[in-house]
Formats: structure tokens, sequence, C-alpha cells
């Protein structure tokens, strides 16, 4: 009988010890493959700055800076950020309900700039958002005979499928405090939620930032980090979460981004390019005497 134990415990020993190898392995293989992914892809994460001005009863009363990350998705500098990152005041007010807000106020992004791994500021506009999958797309906002620069950006496409317990890699950039560094980290998909779509829930050693991009353990891109708020008209107590910048980040899948680009592009199609220099109307020449 003690030869028998001494069998079993040398096998249960060796197999823990082979899982525990197979466990290295592949996350050995992840960290090779995120290295990979964050030195071919961290310069198209960005960071956006913009000024938010709010107008309650036509009047301006309060302006406030806002500094998110953002993924640069089109050569052309086409850009998506968190749409309630950006503009949180409209995602509370959108939240609250009509019912709810007894002065509407008038919210208005200005100033919007994109700050490219190499320190350059570019002028970029909001073109088109879509609220319920907290999607804003931005586009450089250069006046006529202004050269863009060259962007690196992601290859948007419908994208893999994941599976609970997948690994999953997650490129960022830093805030201003932080030098703007770009930084990476491995997480975990830990649920998948299917209804009324598919988002996924994400664990990740480290604090995830939205408006980022998260791929697979292969290095296919597998979504962006977005906020998931409730739907409908929320509590008092959650609007109050989301004023202190509350909301579960989850992974918004490839194929919902990519599914919005046409519509973001036609939308900044339509705004006229502005002038280099303001064209002042020509002064008419004197009349001369007869």
């Amino acid at each position: 009988m003690k030869r028998i134990n001494q069998h079993w415990n040398r096998r249960l020993i060796l197999g823990a010890l082979t899982l525990t190898l197979a466990a290295g392995a592949a996350l050995a293989d992840t960290k090779e493959t995120a290295r990979a992914v964050f030195a071919k892809s961290k310069d198209a994460v960005i960071r956006v700055t913009a000024i938010l001005k709010v107008e309650v009863a036509g009047r301006n009363s309060s302006s406030e800076d806002v500094e998110v990350s953002g993924t640069i998705i089109g050569d052309d500098g086409l850009a998506v950020v968190s749409a309630s990152a950006i503009n949180p005041v409209a995602a509370i007010v959108d939240a609250a309900g009509e019912e709810r807000v007894s002065s509407k106020p008038k919210v208005e992004l200005t100033q919007i700039k994109y700050r490219l791994a190499d320190g350059t500021e570019v002028p970029a506009r909001l073109v088109f958002k879509d609220k319920d999958l907290d999607l804003a797309y931005l586009v450089p906002d250069l006046k006529e005979g202004e050269t863009a620069p060259k962007f690196t950006s992601l290859e948007v496409k419908e994208g893999p499928k994941a599976h609970e317990l997948d690994d999953v890699i997650s490129l960022a950039r830093l805030s201003k405090s932080m030098n703007h560094a770009p930084s990476v980290a491995i997480g975990q998909i830990v649920a998948i939620v299917t209804k009324p779509r598919t988002i996924y829930d994400f664990a990740l050693n480290g604090t995830p930032a939205t408006g980022t991009p998260m791929f697979t353990a292969t290095g296919e891109l597998l979504g962006f980090a977005m906020k998931h708020h409730e739907d409908g008209t929320v509590s008092l107590a959650a609007l109050k979460a989301m004023a202190a910048g509350a909301g579960e980040i989850i992974i918004l899948p490839a194929d919902e981004v990519a599914g919005l680009v046409d519509q973001a592009r036609k939308a900044a199609a339509k705004k006229e390019v502005k002038p280099a220099v303001e064209e002042k109307p020509a002064k008419e020449a004197p009349a001369k005497d007869k």
C-alpha cells in the first residue's frame, strides 16, 4: 500500500509540475507577443486634450481641461476615444434623462488636440459619436495648406473571438505627470456578456485606460477598452459615481468600432476645410476725381 501511495504521489507531483511548466511557457509566450505588439503599435496610442465648456441658461458657467487616451485607426489620422471620458458632462446629462435636468446645459468641446508619441500636437475635432457604445471619433482639423504629420495607425476590422481566461494585452499611454510614457500590460478575460451585444469583462495587471487597444495572446486586435454604463435613466448615486469617473471598463470588440468608421468619415467630410489665413474683403479703390 505504501508503494502504491508513493507511486500516485509521484504521478500527482509530476502532473502538477507539468501543468506549472506549461503555464509558465504560455505566459512566457504571451510576454514575448506583448513585447512585439508594444514595439509595433505603441505609437498608435496617443493622448487627447480638450477644453470642455458648459453653459447653463445661456451663461458660460464653467470650463474644464480634459485629457484622455485615444488610438489612431486610420492613416489619415482618424482616432477613437471614449465618448464619456472626453465629454463626461454630456454623458451624465444623457444618463440622467430629460425629466431630471431642470435646465439642460449646453456642452461644447473646444480646442481638441492630439498629442502624438513624439510630442507633436495636432488640432482635431469631434465628428461622430455613439453614446451607447461609448465611442467618439476624431479627425485632424488642419487649415488649408497645412501638411498632416505621418500617423502610426492600427488596422481595425472584424476581430477574433475570445473566451474566458484567455490572456489579453493592453497598450496605453500615461498622463502628463508620467511624461506620456507608453505602457503595456497583460490581463485575462473574466466574463463574456452577449446581450444586448457582446462585450468582454477583463482583469488587468495595472489600471486600464479607456480608448486604448486590446490584443489577444497571439497579437491580433481584439477590441478597445471603453466604459460600460447602465442603460436608461440611472439612480442619483450612479450619477454621482459617473461624475467621479466611475464606470466599469470593458473591451468593446473591434468589429463594433470598424462598423462605424464609414459613418465617421462621411460626417468628417461634410465640414469645409478652414483657410490658413482668414480672407478679408478687398477694399474698394477710392474714386478718382473727374
